[in-house]
This record gives structure tokens, sequence and C-alpha cells, in this order.
């Protein structure tokens, strides 16, 4: 049974019958080969990983396990771009023979080509999605396939340039399509603006999520969703940082006991409202200081 690939390997063990090609750089290693159908066990890599498979006739099993020990499973086929993060378990089943490009990328190229971005998945891309009026990602990949199969006729440098343009393509094209998910997983910025208007307006009122999903015309099931991604809170949170907020406001103004700031504010009572401020201050703000 084949082992796992190892990226600071040299020469791991492949299937007999592979064309091995093994270009390593510090920014960008390259692996070629034709697998034929076969097994690899789990296993890890201390590199992100993208996987080519370059025949429409490709046909692979796809497990990894996620960091709480859940499994996941996927059935790839055709042309695809699989980027698996580096350091996550996962195992491959190739049911038919299949020509790939590997590329194993180091950390600090991700961080230079896409700063601040979170890699923390496996994604499984057509290329016709990946790629699409992407020429020249295009290109590079077909070039990366026909330069790997003519490895033997080439000097190592033009393979190692052309993976270190390709790698640093598929990071931006993966980066725009994770930003693409998270923007549709998002209200809209005239959404949250109607919702954030209508709290404030109705903030010394009792009301419901179910209120606010109607504000952003979507429904309620995905309104807590979206309005998290949106804001990083919770509605129920949110609600409550701007009744502290307004609590606040009222107690600069001066002239208002503390049970009519807290019924302006949407609090319960005047100990609902003090209660929120210890925790939100790590103590009592009286109106005396705001004054």
């Amino acid at each position: 049974m084949p082992q796992p690939i190892d990226s600071t390997c040299r020469n791991p063990p492949y299937p007999a019958g592979d064309c091995l090609v093994r270009i390593n750089d510090e920014s960008v290693d390259i692996g070629y080969a034709v697998h034929p159908a076969h097994y690899w066990e789990e296993h890890i890599h201390d590199r992100h990983q993208f996987i080519l498979m370059l025949d429409a006739c490709s046909d692979a099993e796809i497990t990894w396990r996620m960091a709480d020990g859940s499994q996941c499973k996927r059935r790839v086929s055709g042309q695809q771009v699989c980027f698996i993060e580096k350091n996550l378990p996962h195992s491959l089943r190739w049911y038919a023979p299949a020509p790939l490009v590997c590329l194993y990328i180091s950390e600090a190229f991700m961080a230079q080509i896409s700063p601040n971005d979170g890699w923390k998945d496996v994604a499984i891309h057509h290329w016709g999605e990946l790629l699409a009026c992407d020429l020249l990602t295009l290109g590079l990949v077909l070039l990366m396939a026909e330069l790997c199969r003519q490895h033997d006729r080439l000097h190592p440098l033009h393979l190692r340039v052309a993976g270190i343009f390709l790698g640093a393509q598929l990071i931006r094209i993966r980066s725009r399509a994770k930003a693409r998910v998270q923007k549709s997983a998002e209200l809209q910025n005239m959404q949250l603006k109607l919702v954030h208007d209508w709290i404030n307006e109705h903030i010394s009122e009792r009301f419901e999520i179910w209120e606010l999903a109607r504000v952003a015309g979507i429904s309620r099931s995905h309104f807590g969703r979206k309005f998290k991604a949106s804001t990083g809170y919770a509605p129920q949170r949110y609600i409550l940082i701007q009744r502290v907020h307004r609590a606040l406001e009222l107690l600069q103004r001066g002239g208002m006991r503390m049970s009519e700031i807290a019924t302006q504010a949407g609090f319960a009572d005047q100990s609902h409202l003090s209660r929120n401020l210890r925790a939100f201050y790590g103590r009592l703000l009286s109106k005396k200081k705001h004054q």
C-alpha cells in the first residue's frame, strides 16, 4: 500500500508505474504523477496543497477530519482543483488512473499573496467555476501539465518558475472565491442599515427577531446567520449593545432618573440596566460621573 506524501520528502514512494516529477522550492514544491487506481490512507502535509486533476475521466474520493473530530467525505470527478489546508488529516481513494499536478505551498508564500486570510478547510472547485474568465490561470495550468510531461528534456528552473506563478494565481482565485461565498452569507448594506435604524427607532420597545427579519426582507431562519456574518454578533447580543449605548447617551445628557433611562433604553427596570452596565464596563456607572 502506498505511503502518504510528506512534503519534506524528496522522493516519496508512489505506486508502481507512476511518472513522477518532484521539484522542491522554499515557496512552492511541485509534483506531477500519473496515478493508477489506489488508496492513500490518512496522512497530513506540512504545506497547503492544491491538487489539479487534469483528466476529465478522473474519479476520486477525499475524506478528511475536522478539528472537532467529525469526518467529511466528498466524491470528486472530472477536471477539478482541490485545496487541502496544511496539517489536515485526510485520505484519498482514486477509482481510475489520474494524471495530477500537485502544488505544496508554504505558509510564508501564502501569506505574501493573501494576507489575513484563514485557510482552514478542504475546498473543491471545478475548473469551469474556478478559472472562469481567467485565461491566464487556465493557460498556466495547461502549461504546467505540459512542462511536467516533458520534464526529462527541461531544466528544473522552468518548472519552478511556472509553479510559483501558478501557485500565486490559484491562491488569488481561491481568496476571491472565499470572498464571494462570505459576501453571499452577509446582509446587503441597505438591509443592514434598515435593521440598524429600526432597532434604534424601537429601542425602548420589546420586539422579536422575526420582526428584524421582516425589516430585512428575508426569512427568520436565514436572518440570524446573515446578521452575525455581517456584524460579528448574534441579533440579541447586538440589540443589547445598542441598548447599553442608548443608556450611556442618556446618562451623558443628564436630567433623567435611572429608572427613566432604563425604560427609554428598553431595559426591564433599573436593576436590569445596572447589571448590564457592570457586565460591559466592570463597574456601575453613576449618573453623576457623566454630568
